[in-house]
């Protein structure tokens, strides 16, 4: 694969080229620092509405006909909080124009893509009515539906529990989608793209410098935006673990177990993977075996790492007459990896999944993607290095990488007493 940076006036366009594929992907991003937590209901109506319709497809209708004309192109969106940031993603997958007998087709695509992103369906400064009515009654259901799912709703939960002031425990609610209007809604929009960084990214077996070169034709953007972005929340530490209890309709109880993580090197980030492999990544890993084989305390276990928030949580699903016994057993074992009770055979079997995990990620055209873009973050290596890396890690270091976690709280969502 070549990776390539072009640098352009008010955005840049990263390029992989690789023949792995028989589609391409042109994605446009969209990056600034979070202020503040409604812009995050604002993005997730974004991320519907922009990909239902536009100005010259006004029915969704219109739009599928237009990408099955494309050859069947896709036109996707999402968003993310990425620490102390916002993300949104906005791109088109298509098939690689060398399959195709049109001349043209790589310029009809650069057009629909950016024309889906610049055009939006609006008039008189808010967006369609129908089309925003739709959107919104989709996504209040789905936020209602988060409440459905023990584990979703527990670590949302335990966020808010252990600093409702932070970036980290940022989510909204149905009240808050429903202040949103067709107008604020497209304010917000000509802030994201008018003021947030910009990046484009581009994979395929294509002639990059042509592909670069109809982009800076066809997307125009007025502001140079070159401000710093803040991506790491510094969550507080606790000298002493809290302990939270809450009380909900779910038939199993959920724990989450919240740990700070120190600020890691390049290197400690490879070791850390593995330590977390060791000790929660999979049913041959320590807390698996520890909890569910040898002393049947628990349904699932499962790590969630908050990279960019510094923050390690393991939630688990279980009856709720072991919360003692569970937190007893997660704090044995984190005491063990400490001390250095790591075999070779858990070691090297914890690299070989990992490093098995980077090849498959290398047949997939979105991981590769995903990896580059946050490669250029600054915080992931490329995964041709990531192998590499983790085969030299040491076992000495990932004993050492342990004392990086500080138990922050104990989170149990119980079951509603009858």
């Amino acid at each position: 694969m070549q990776y390539k940076k072009y640098e352009c006036d008010t955005y840049n366009i990263y390029t992989i080229k690789t023949n792995r594929f028989k589609s391409c992907i042109i994605s446009t991003i969209f990056r600034d620092n979070l202020k503040d937590r409604n812009v995050l209901v604002d993005l997730s109506m974004l991320t519907n509405i922009l990909c239902q319709n536009n100005k010259n497809y006004k029915k969704h209708r219109d739009l599928v006909i237009k990408t099955e004309e494309l050859y069947n192109a896709s036109f996707y969106t999402s968003n993310h909080r990425v620490g102390n940031t916002y993300e949104l993603e906005l791109g088109t997958e298509f098939i690689n124009p060398c399959y195709v007998k049109e001349k043209e087709y790589l310029d009809d695509i650069i057009n629909f893509n950016f024309d889906m992103i610049l055009n939006p369906n609006v008039e008189n400064d808010e967006f369609d009515l129908k089309t925003f009515n739709v959107v919104k009654e989709k996504l209040i259901i789905s936020r209602e539906r988060l409440h459905e799912s023990g584990p979703k709703y527990s670590i949302k939960r335990a966020l808010q529990n252990m600093d409702n002031e932070s970036i980290s425990s940022y989510y909204f609610e149905k009240e808050d989608i429903e202040k949103v209007t067709p107008t604020s809604l497209y304010k917000t929009y000509k802030n994201i793209i008018n003021k947030s960084v910009c990046d484009i990214y581009v994979i395929g077996d294509m002639d990059m410098d042509q592909v670069v070169s109809k982009i800076k034709n066809r997307f125009n953007l007025k502001m140079i935006k070159n401000h710093e972005l803040d991506l790491f929340i510094e969550n507080k530490k606790y000298k002493k673990i809290r302990e939270f209890k809450e009380q909900d309709h779910f038939v199993q109880a959920n724990l989450v177990y919240g740990f700070n993580v120190d600020t890691l090197t390049n290197y400690e980030k490879t070791v850390f993977k593995i330590f977390l492999e060791i000790l929660s990544g999979g049913m041959n890993s320590k807390l698996y075996q520890k909890l569910r084989v040898e002393n049947s305390l628990c349904y699932s276990l499962a790590p969630v790492y908050f990279k960019y928030d510094k923050l390690l949580f393991f939630h688990v699903s279980f009856d709720e007459s072991n919360y003692d016994k569970v937190v007893k057993l997660i704090n044995m074992t984190i005491k063990e990896v400490i001390s250095g009770k790591i075999t070779e055979e858990e070691f090297d079997r914890a690299k070989k999944s990992l490093q098995f995990s980077a090849k498959v990620a290398k047949d997939s055209i979105n991981s590769i993607l995903d990896n580059y873009i946050f490669h250029n973050l600054g915080e992931v290596s490329l995964l041709e290095d990531l192998e590499k890396e983790i085969l030299d890690v040491k076992l000495e270091d990932v004993i050492k990488i342990a004392s990086k976690i500080t138990p922050n709280f104990v989170y149990l969502l119980g079951k509603e007493e009858k």
